[in-house]
């Protein structure tokens, strides 16, 4: 199975990097946003978005790893899948303190607790969701398209 995840931080002039999870979204005049004409041809010829899809929407994208971990709970998605991750940043972790618990505690446990239960796994965040993914050996495959001005 393939998954499409987007973010829409990807369709922006500029990116922001080492922002606090509780700063305020950029505004137009920090970040200037693509025009919906340019969006929606990306999404058609680049994504082959060309009609509705299942799917869900979030407003944090560290939200992502609970409804996978949802849907793989309730087989809806069978593990491993293909990640085709269109952002302004790799969610890999670059910047935070996530691996750190990620090396130490998480890695060391049988792959099907790592997941967790109801509460996330320590150090997992919206810049590092696909890191604890890859860890829960959830992603078989990953593609990171960024913009010219990401990644």
């Amino acid at each position: 199975m393939r998954i499409l995840d987007l973010d829409l931080d990807s369709f922006l002039h500029g990116v922001a990097h080492f922002r606090a999870s509780d700063d305020d979204r950029l505004g137009p005049e920090e970040a200037e946003p693509w025009s919906i004409d340019a969006a929606m041809e990306f999404l058609r010829q680049r994504c082959g978005l060309d009609g509705k899809r299942p799917g869900v929407a979030v407003e944090h994208h560290g939200e992502v790893f609970r409804r996978w971990r949802s849907a793989i709970r309730h087989g809806f998605l069978p593990v491993p899948f293909h990640v085709t991750h269109v952002d302004a940043h790799a969610d890999l972790g670059l910047g935070d303190a996530g691996y750190v618990s990620l090396v130490t505690e998480l890695l060391h446990r049988e792959v099907e607790e790592r997941a967790g239960d109801e509460e996330d796994p320590a150090g997992l965040g919206g810049g590092n969701l696909l890191a604890f993914a890859i860890a829960c050996r959830w992603i078989s495959e990953l593609d990171y398209v960024h913009n010219d001005e990401g990644g």
